[in-house]
């Protein structure tokens, strides 16, 4: 049990989220290895909102689709009385939470990341987990304080774990098929106002989908999708440079040891000249 509960805080940003006290998710963590009883969606599907955004946040259960409650962790509201399905308008920083679904009976849900803030910038990325092949769209936007509507027409910068990973001049970078090589921590650049919050992409294929609300692979003898193209190009030119190099490493060898014989082959000649000379007979005609 332990391990698992360090699993999903090893999930939680570190950047602008509360100090999330698990005792809440203990319970819901009980038979980890089990799909959710019910399945928490957010409208609009990202964990990173501007202030007075709306969320819509659904329950929705195969066996019961009532009798279910939304439940947030680290705060005084630990309970929101909306039943199946809760909207939050005009939402806050202090509306920044882990939010899940759970019935009277103990029951829960996956398990949702909001993260609103104050800044002018944010990071859309999916909330949930995705699984592998997915085509992802990290989008970058930017909105003012009291601007109606947000945009990300600008050249955005990109980052991974920190990391500096390239410019995307119309603010949004595609990840055409998602791998365990993706998955990390994303934050993006407006050229003038500032830095997203980090937001954790997390990609998944085994039976950890069921502990944060994703769909587990339907056929688990699928092969894994090929790596992206990015790789690819990146393994075909290390290949084609280290046979290159291997090429003239040779080939400066050969002439080397070539030049070393023809040198070799001309002091000999030139020795075997001299001594030569040296034993020619000397005639004298009397």
């Amino acid at each position: 049990m332990p391990h698992v509960i360090n699993y999903i805080k090893s999930l939680i940003p570190t950047h602008n989220l509360v100090d999330v006290d698990l005792m809440f998710l203990k319970s819901c963590l009980y038979f980890p290895f089990q799909p959710p009883a019910a399945t928490l969606s957010i409208s609009p599907d990202k964990s990173q909102f501007f202030r007075y955004d709306r969320i819509n946040l659904t329950c929705a259960s195969p066996e019961n689709s009532t009798g279910w409650t939304l439940r947030r962790n680290g705060s005084s509201q630990a309970l929101v009385p909306c039943k199946a399905g809760c909207v939050l308008d005009d939402v806050y920083p202090t509306d920044t939470d882990w939010y899940w679904c759970q019935s009277e009976d103990g029951k829960c849900s996956n398990v949702v990341s909001i993260n609103v803030t104050a800044g002018a910038v944010i990071l859309e990325s999916p909330a949930l987990p995705v699984t592998e092949g997915d085509k992802v769209t990290l989008r970058c936007r930017y909105k003012e304080r009291y601007a109606k509507n947000s945009t990300s027409d600008f050249p955005a910068k990109f980052f991974r774990g920190g990391v500096f990973i390239g410019i995307e001049p119309t603010g949004k970078k595609i990840l055409p098929a998602v791998s365990k090589y993706d998955e990390g921590s994303y934050m993006c650049q407006h050229p003038m106002k500032g830095k997203s919050p980090e937001s954790r992409l997390v990609v998944r294929g085994d039976m950890m989908f069921y502990l944060i609300g994703a769909k587990p692979r339907e056929d688990p003898l699928l092969p894994s999708p090929p790596p992206p193209p990015s790789f690819m190009l990146e393994l075909v030119c290390i290949i084609l440079l280290s046979i290159i190099y291997a090429f003239i490493i040779i080939m400066g060898i050969y002439a080397c040891r070539r030049c070393a014989r023809a040198h070799d082959c001309a002091r000999r000649k030139a020795s075997a000249d001299v001594r030569f000379e040296e034993v020619q007979p000397v005639y004298i005609i009397t």
